[in-house]
């Protein structure tokens, strides 16, 4: 067995990050604290006692990096102050999405308020201004608004602010009313804005708006201008990671440098690869699945470079413990687990599919182990995805088969727009860009259409287990031909799941505004909700915008002054003919 000598690092300081996180010391307890550390593991290294020296170390390791990381406040105890002034000054730390009406950026820095204390957190700013006043990362500035927390959502369908907030480490959400800029973002910074604007101007004249923000994901990383059902389609099918710079754009970067630099060898090759890397990769915003991809490559350019045998799970091991060491706080959002999961998966199980098909059929043509490689990183997501997002993408590895060919030549493609556009000769290469786009969302678009008849949200471990063992069953088998009847059982298994009957379960929530509360229950066929309060303030127009997409029949009783007057507001103006008490049409209908 191979030795791995960064697995049991890896872990122990991963595993010692989580409960840091949580504590808070101020700099003289962590000083004493690294002092006590240091001599208990050089004591212990004295005497021979290697196991805790390393435990030791590497929680001293996990201290040192919690400690120089932005603190994230949860502010349940804070009762109290929705809504209240607040004055943050900090560095925009990153710029979520820009545009000519909206900003929306992480400022990082001292928050204070009326009746908060001053402390240093990350706060996610959402300003309406013009985009000349446009924010960039590294700059310093004074932003004042009112600070609201990420609350988990009020209606079933709304997005979950929580899950927005600890992926972008933020512990606040601040609707800035006014800001001024008090420092310039350092020159790299600019750079990269500045690089990032002129291509995305570049696709926007060149592609239409709907290629040219799938074009714009695919080789920056800026997923802003994807529709919600463009990513959704994405996400179902299991192809969204194309959508993140991770590592099959690094890949696809060094088999371009390597193209155009195929007479070059030695340490020149080396060095001018893994600036390109790095380039991409800065220019991209340093996400972790692509820092992660970054120092796999270079690992691995290096081990070949020197001739060393290189392990793949060991340089794994050591990228995690890199990410952790930088970003204690981004080591489990979903990005980075599952990242580290589906390359995990190719390393240990793609080798292991191969040998078993290559048992099974005897020589392994180039579509099966690209096969290989589908099935274990999609079977080793399958327990992320069911923990983040409730749901098993069924036909993943056939629509990763399709479309990351078609995104890749995309990829390929972006460099040869960006040279020809200035010279206005780029009309080809957009039409090429389109005509393969527009392919690669119709495949995903048929297999959504196929995820949503199969799935079944109540048995989301049987279809995971099922799909697991359609891909992993037939591997075990001694002839092909019983192959295949283990594969068609485990079809005909998730195809017998369609006829079993969904579970009409309500699902109950509660929406409270500042004039009242509403109670109420939603089934796919009717929503019923009781309004109370007793005041005579306004009604809730953002719960009367979510009444009006509803779907379904709608029933609203009204409990108080306040509670009546919401219920024959949405009686009158949104339920319309769904409401059994009304003959008024809606306003769909009417226009």
């Amino acid at each position: 067995m191979r030795r791995r000598p960064l697995l049991i690092p890896a872990c122990y300081v991963c595993l010692a990050i989580f409960p840091l996180r949580g504590v808070a010391l101020d700099p003289q307890s962590i000083f004493g604290l690294v002092v006590i550390l240091g001599v208990v593991a050089a004591v212990a290294y004295r005497r021979h006692l290697f196991h805790l020296s390393l435990v030791t170390s590497c929680l001293l390791l996990a201290l040192c990096a919690t400690s120089r990381s932005a603190a994230r406040v949860e502010p349940s105890d804070l009762a109290d102050f929705d809504g209240m002034p607040v004055r943050i000054e900090g560095v925009v730390s990153s710029v979520v999405r820009q545009d000519s009406k909206t900003t929306v950026y992480v400022l990082e820095g001292h928050t204070d308020g009326r009746d908060l204390p001053c402390i240093y957190v990350r706060s996610l700013c959402t300003e309406a201004r013009p985009l000349i006043s446009a924010a960039c990362q590294g700059e310093r500035r004074i932003a004042i608004g009112h600070l609201s927390r990420p609350a988990p959502p009020a209606l079933p369908d709304e997005v979950d602010v929580r899950t927005i907030a600890h992926q972008r480490n933020v512990s606040f959400m601040v609707r800035v009313a006014s800001s001024v800029r008090i420092q310039e973002a350092p020159w790299w910074h600019r750079l990269r804005s500045t690089i990032h604007a002129d291509i995305t101007a570049t696709l926007e004249a060149s592609c239409t708006p709907s290629v040219a923000a799938v074009v714009r994901a695919l080789a920056l990383g800026d997923r802003t201008g994807v529709s919600h059902a463009q990513m959704l389609g994405y996400q179902r099918t299991g192809t969204a990671h194309m959508l993140s710079v991770s590592g099959s754009h690094v890949g696809l970067m060094f088999l371009l440098v390597s193209l155009l630099l195929s007479r070059w060898r030695g340490t020149t090759m080396l060095i001018v690869t893994s600036t390109c890397i790095m380039f991409y990769v800065y220019l991209t915003g340093a996400e972790s699945p692509a820092l992660r991809a970054a120092v796999m490559g270079i690992a691995a350019l290096l081990g070949h470079r020197y001739e060393r045998d290189v392990d793949g799970l060991n340089v794994l091991y050591g990228s995690v413990l890199i990410l952790a060491l930088a970003d204690p706080w981004g080591i489990d959002t979903i990005s980075t687990v599952l990242s580290i999961s589906a390359v995990a998966g190719i390393l240990v199980l793609a080798p292991r599919w191969v040998d078993a098909a290559r048992m099974l059929v005897g020589r392994i043509p180039s579509i099966l182990q690209a096969m290989s490689v589908c099935v274990a990183a999609s079977t080793s997501i399958v327990v992320p995805s069911m923990f983040y997002f409730h749901s098993v993408a069924l036909f993943s590895v056939a629509a990763n088969m399709l479309v990351v060919p078609l995104l890749s030549a995309v990829f390929v493609l972006v460099p040869l727009l960006l040279i020809a556009a200035p010279l206005g000769v780029a009309a080809p290469i957009v039409w090429c860009m389109s005509i393969i786009v527009t392919s690669a969302e119709s495949v995903i678009a048929v297999a959504q259409s196929c995820e949503e008849v199969l799935m079944h949200e109540h048995m989301v471990i049987v279809l995971a287990f099922i799909s697991t063992a359609m891909w992993w069953w037939p591997l075990i088998a001694t002839t092909v031909s019983g192959a295949a009847l283990r594969f068609c059982c485990c079809v005909a298994a998730i195809g017998a799941l369609t006829l079993v009957p969904a579970p009409q379960r309500p699902v109950v929530w509660v929406y409270t505004c500042r004039s009242g509360n509403i109670v109420g229950y939603t089934t796919p066929h009717i929503t019923k909700m009781i309004a109370v309060g007793t005041s005579t303030g306004r009604l809730d127009g953002r719960f009367l915008q979510w009444t009006m997409r509803r779907h379904e029949a709608v029933l609203c009783d009204g409990v108080g002054q306040w509670g009546r007057r919401m219920s024959r507001r949405i009686a009158f103006e949104v339920v319309g003919s769904r409401h059994v008490d009304s003959a008024r049409t809606t306003n769909r209908e009417r226009r």
